[in-house]
């Protein structure tokens, strides 16, 4: 039996979240692992950070701590998307948080000269972590069920 127009269309929508939180993750992740394995190097090769003062590596490493549990929690939710919701606007907002912060510095000119790295790197994940948790937060409590019940169906 085919698939109904609502269900390719739910089917879809899945599909991109759950690349959004493995691909977002990921990048948390090893960003993250970085941060903690290698602190110079990441200062020094993260195009702006070197303006905001000299190398603190203990702070680096408390950084990439972060960035290590919210990359891994964005791989795990990403199996149930709808089911780890909080955990997927924890992580939107304390990406939110991190560009609100950056932006600000951009507007107070404390940071300047990497705005490409900053959109790329930055606003962009931030962007599609915050429409994950819209699209989630509009979908039907009962979308993972079906969902769930057609994958259990199909095997």
């Amino acid at each position: 039996m085919g698939l109904r127009q609502p269900d390719i269309l739910r089917s879809e929508q899945s599909r991109w979240i759950e690349t959004v939180l493995v691909v977002v993750g990921v990048i948390q992740l090893l960003g993250g692992l970085e941060m903690l394995l290698w602190p110079s190097f990441w200062y020094h090769t993260v195009p702006g950070v070197p303006q905001t003062g000299p190398l603190n590596a203990q702070i680096v490493r408390d950084g990439g701590t972060f960035n290590v549990a919210i990359g891994l929690g964005l791989i795990l939710a990403a199996r149930r998307p709808r089911r780890y919701l909080p955990l997927i606007a924890v992580a939107a907002g304390a990406d939110l948080l991190h560009a609100s912060l950056r932006l600000l510095s951009y507007m107070k000119g404390l940071m300047y000269g990497h705005a490409t790295a900053e959109i790329i790197g930055v606003y962009i994940p931030t962007a599609l972590l915050l429409a994950v948790v819209v699209a989630l937060w509009r979908e039907p409590q009962n979308a993972e069920t079906a969902r769930t019940a057609r994958l259990e169906a199909s095997r």
